[in-house]
């Protein structure tokens, strides 16, 4: 059976609307002609030269002193803490950060640092919510290294950072000689709403990451950023964490080709992510539905009685939490897929309100 459109190929029944990640939406046909077009390079002695043309390219595009390209988003994440936090000191997080609800508490685990959260305004980080908890060498506190913010909130329907508040908080916690770092895997999509030049992320944060899957489409990898060229380190640290290259041409390529052909597509995800929220809301007038960019939240009873019941009828989307439900809007996504996906979660939801799951 071919597979409908607006689908991933790789999904298992032919039918199904995958709204599960960006990282399952087909590669395009440039990007995947880009991993067997390139050269031989090597990465392990640092002498990869589409490694170092991806680097260059990224630190420059954002104001950053350095760049090191990662295979994963929360290696990218650990890799920022280790550089920017210390062992024995603390950081601070969004109670519903992806850092901090699903990475395995890894930079506790690895680096040896507290973590406290703090409540945001629907993901939006204010000084206010930040500075009660910023511990200082002056009372019995371990001392706070590091704040982190998201950008965009994957929990809150792809919410936006105000920078005029990122902007404010930054010139306290320099004050204060504490870092600010932002997880920045969708930040693609962030920049739709900030409409600002990337350098300016340069001037605002320590330090960023940025996902090279999410929005850009390469077929794997991130890539993490300091303001302080810290790039031995960064690849120290890497190596440490077993994320250290061999031969990552074809990668480095496959991602510098999907900066160039994928990024001008994103606003169709977000107009994608749009149509869907207002059907919803338009279908379930009752339901908080979450969307600013391309990401769509909503809250049920029962997510893993809910996603099942979806999948069923031929739509993946995401469990975020017991009683969230996500569903990310990416290039692999036609507004027919949209229109048929709007029409299964909101029957689903009405069928489980019909049984008496749901008020």
């Amino acid at each position: 059976m071919t597979a409908r459109a607006g689908t991933f190929p790789g999904a298992q029944e032919a039918d199904v609307v995958d709204l599960r990640s960006e990282a399952v939406a087909p590669l395009h046909p440039l990007v995947r002609a880009a991993l067997s077009d390139a050269p031989e390079g090597s990465d392990s002695y640092d002498e990869d030269p589409s490694v170092h043309e991806l680097e260059s390219r990224l630190a420059g595009m954002f104001g950053m002193g350095c760049a090191l390209f990662v295979p994963t988003g929360r290696m990218a994440n650990a890799i920022a803490v280790g550089a920017l936090g210390g062992t024995g000191t603390e950081v601070l997080l969004d109670a519903d950060a992806h850092m901090a609800r699903s990475e395995y508490a890894l930079i506790t685990r690895l680096w040896g640092t507290m973590t406290r959260t703090f409540f945001s305004d629907g993901g939006r980080a204010r000084p206010g919510d930040v500075l009660p908890l910023l511990g200082c060498l002056e009372n019995t506190t371990v001392r706070t290294s590091l704040v982190c913010v998201e950008d965009t909130h994957s929990a809150r329907g792809g919410a936006a950072q105000d920078l005029d508040a990122i902007r404010e908080l930054a010139g306290i916690l320099a004050g204060r000689n504490i870092s600010l770092y932002c997880d920045g895997a969708r930040l693609w999509y962030a920049n739709l709403a900030h409409r600002v030049p990337w350098t300016t992320y340069g001037s605002l944060y320590d330090g960023l990451a940025v996902s090279l899957v999410k929005g850009v489409g390469a077929p794997v990898g991130a890539a993490v950023m300091l303001r302080d060229c810290q790039r031995p380190r960064l690849r120290e640290l890497r190596r440490m964490l077993g994320g250290a290259w061999v031969r990552p041409t074809p990668l480095a390529k496959a991602a510098l080709c999907a900066l160039d052909v994928c990024l001008p597509g994103l606003e169709r995800d977000c107009a994608h992510a749009g149509r869907l929220a207002a059907a919803l809301r338009s279908s379930l007038p009752g339901l908080n539905v979450c969307q600013e960019t391309n990401v769509v939240a909503f809250d049920v009873p029962d997510a893993a009685e809910y996603f099942e019941k979806c999948r069923a009828a031929g739509v993946l989307v995401f469990r975020y939490t017991p009683t969230r439900i996500r569903a990310v809007l990416h290039r692999g996504i036609t507004a027919e897929a949209v229109d048929r996906a709007a029409s299964v979660l909101a029957d689903v939801f009405c069928s489980l309100a019909d049984e008496g799951g749901y008020p």
